[in-house]
């Protein structure tokens, strides 16, 4: 879930926010691995808090695998069978929810969105250094090096997340408690996931698990359980310019279960009852033409392709979107109708969960090591 506390940006003003804070507040809040856990929201870390991350065995799924497989991201579901426990999953959702509807998380903030930046190869590499527990999915050196453009900087909430995509490498970078060097000195973080653009971008631990039925490609991806960074929220071209949305989204539930299903390869080890990995997605018979033109843009890529439960939120039903206010771009999510609430109209009840695991090549993998 999301934690309180202080987090790390630059000191100059981002999108109309001034961060005047010291600087050695700035690298206490950086390199300290502990948030008190407080409020609502998503994501408190790559497991939503800084428990470690669990690996259980699941169950092997019944029924033949999706046509498209193993591109689980980027292919429909609206086909995919629905779970014998949907409507029981679904009702544990909303009764633990504080809201009756998703919400949008990081419309108009830098808070709580999931700011994007495009690196290229005149972009200089960047090493990026885990400096104390916890280190989630950094190698054994606790250093990995991406190019980050300069101006990069993360969320301005305790997650502190950012992605950077870089199409000349084929490589997307997810950064969580991210700390850019104007306040630590260096690229600091306790949370670290790289995927390959070439890849179908499921976890490597499938292409270990079952090389036979997953793309060697796969090998090049690791962490955060198994989510590409490229898909934690939703970007603004796509709305605004693409006007389609083809891939799954990533969703925040209030309470994650202590197990995982396909996609996913790891859970936050949570007492709740839905596992991540699960895919839910908006019914089909949901008429959406009632719906302004750019919350009618997310909310048919939730019926055609569905959302992964994710994140442990601790309150609503979230969907992050991309930060533009720390980005300092001169969108804004409000110049298109968007706002938190745009999907208040679609109730928590117009959702379904998809065949728990459906389209996995087998068992969830037990462990894996991703670094």
């Amino acid at each position: 879930m999301r934690t309180s506390g202080v987090w790390c940006t630059s000191k100059r003003a981002l999108g109309g926010v001034t961060a005047a804070v010291a600087l050695a507040v700035l690298l206490s809040s950086c390199t300290s691995p502990a948030d008190s856990t407080a409020g609502q929201g998503s994501s408190g870390g790559p497991g939503g808090s800084s428990r470690p991350t669990t690996t259980r065995s699941s169950p092997r799924p019944t029924g033949p695998p999706t046509a498209s497989y193993p591109d689980f991201w980027r292919v429909p579901h609206a086909g995919d069978p629905t779970d014998p426990r949907s409507a029981e999953m679904m009702r544990a959702i909303e009764h633990s929810s504080d809201q009756r509807y998703v919400l949008l998380s990081g419309t108009d903030s830098p808070r709580w969105g999931a700011p994007y930046y495009e690196a290229d190869a005149a972009t200089t590499p960047a090493t990026v250094t885990c400096m104390g527990s916890p280190c989630f999915d950094f190698p054994e050196s606790r250093t990995v090096q991406f190019r980050i453009p300069a101006g990069a900087r993360p969320s301005l909430d305790a997650d502190r997340e950012l992605v950077v995509v870089d199409r000349t490498a084929n490589a997307v970078l997810w950064l969580w408690r991210a700390c850019p060097p104007e306040a630590c000195g260096r690229w600091t973080a306790h949370g670290v996931s790289m995927t390959s653009l070439a890849s179908d971008e499921i976890d490597r631990c499938w292409a270990q698990r079952y090389p036979n039925a997953v793309p060697d490609a796969n090998l090049a991806n690791f962490g955060h359980r198994g989510l590409p960074g490229l898909y934690l929220g939703i970007r603004y071209q796509e709305v605004a310019a693409d006007q389609s949305i083809p891939h799954v989204l990533k969703i925040a539930i209030p309470d994650t279960a202590s197990s995982h299903v396909y996609p996913y390869v790891g859970d936050e080890g949570r007492g709740g009852s839905i596992p991540e990995g699960t895919l839910i997605r908006l019914k089909s018979s949901v008429d959406l033409g009632a719906l302004p033109p750019a919350a009618r843009v997310i909310a048919q890529a939730l019926q055609t392709y569905g959302a992964v439960v994710g994140d442990t939120s601790g309150g609503p039903v979230e969907l992050k979107v991309e930060n533009l206010f720390v980005e300092q771009s001169q969108d804004r999510w409000a110049n298109l109708g968007i706002n938190a609430n745009s999907l208040s109209r679609i109730p928590l009840t117009d959702f379904e969960v998809v065949k728990q695991g459906y389209g996995s090549p087998g068992p969830v993998p037990a462990s894996c090591p991703n670094g």
